[in-house]
């Protein structure tokens, strides 16, 4: 189980909030989007051999650090 660090919100369980919550912040172009639980994210990081924190690269337009955990939390929203 990977030690997850990333920010967590806390939502109603309830797929039409998430998707409010979503497009209200701007993460989202309005197309439906999977909430990223953690339980996914650790399935999607299983399939991995790189660490969760490991660093892929830098993200415009900030240039923050892209961690192996934040692109599996993109990843399961895509």
């Amino acid at each position: 189980m990977a030690n997850l660090i990333s920010e967590r919100l806390e939502v109603d369980d309830d797929f039409e909030a998430v998707q409010e919550l979503y497009l209200e912040r701007g993460w989202t172009d309005g197309l439906p989007v999977v909430p990223p639980t953690a339980e996914r994210v650790e399935a999607m990081l299983a399939a991995t051999p790189l660490a969760s924190q490991d660093i892929i690269g830098e993200i415009p337009p900030n240039w923050g650090s892209a961690t192996v955990e934040k692109l599996a939390v993109n990843a399961v929203m895509a």
